[in-house]
Parts: structure tokens; sequence; C-alpha cells
């Protein structure tokens, strides 16, 4: 019986350590899409700008493409849609803990606002029961960033 719950626990342990690295990685990779993000924005000095555009400036690794060309993060497809007054950076299905992970992120002045499912928007400096609130879905939530 011992050599059985500690199996268990183990097992947990383990499982619990993949989560936080999964959860980890997305948000070092989500960083490093902003970060180029705004390079274009900056070096084009608009805001329209797309997914497709910044693919084909090439300043991210090939670990973001998928072979039709899109940007992906572990499995999350990403999306930028440019707007007159800022970038939108999507990423659909995520789980309520990377989402709440996302928006409490913080990835520098130039992301002025976050959401999840369009609930919320909220500020640079968001709170963990504010995006708690925004995060409700346990595995459909769609984190938005907004670049300006």
């Amino acid at each position: 019986m011992m050599v059985a719950l500690l199996t268990s626990l183990g097992a947990a342990l383990v499982s619990e350590g993949l989560k936080l690295v999964h959860e980890k990685t997305i948000q070092v990779q989500l960083g490093q899409i902003v970060e180029a993000t705004e390079s274009l924005v900056s070096a084009i000095h608009s805001y329209d700008i797309s997914t497709s555009d910044l693919s084909a400036q090439g300043t991210l690794s090939q670990e973001f493409y998928k072979k039709d060309g899109t940007l992906a993060i572990l499995g999350h497809d990403v999306k930028i849609v440019g707007y007159s007054d800022h970038t939108s950076i999507e990423i659909p299905t995520t789980t309520m803990r990377i989402c709440i992970r996302l928006l409490l992120t913080d990835y520098g002045s130039r992301v002025v606002q976050r959401s999840a499912n369009s609930y919320s928007t909220l500020s640079r400096t968001a709170s963990l029961p504010d995006a708690r609130t925004a995060c409700m879905d346990n595995d459909f939530n769609t984190v938005t960033l907004n670049i300006r």
C-alpha cells in the first residue's frame, strides 16, 4: 500500500511539473512573439499587420511555424490582426491556468490591454481576481493582447 501511495504521489508530482514547464514555455514563447510584433510595428510605423506579415519578417525561429505557414505555440494557434490604432495578438483554446498566467505576465509597456474571452479588458497590471474572472472556461479561453 505504501509503494502504491508513493508511486501515485510521484506520478502526480511529475504531472504537475510537466504542466508548469508547458505553461512557462507558452509564456516565454508568447513573449518572443510580442517582441517580434513590436519590432515589426516599430519598423513599418503602422499597426496594420497580420500573422503573415510577422511570418514574412523571419525573426522567429522555425519552431513557431506550422506547415501551412501560420504561427503556433505548442499547438495553440496564434493570430495577429492589425487595426488602425493597435495590433492584436490572439491565442485560442488555452486552459484556465495558462490563461491566468498569460494575463498576469507583464510583456512590457507596449502591451497596453489584455483580455480573455472578450469578457473584460485588463490593464498592464492585471490582478489575480480579475484574471480568474476573465478566464472562466476550463479548456477554451482565448487570450488577447493589444499592442500600441
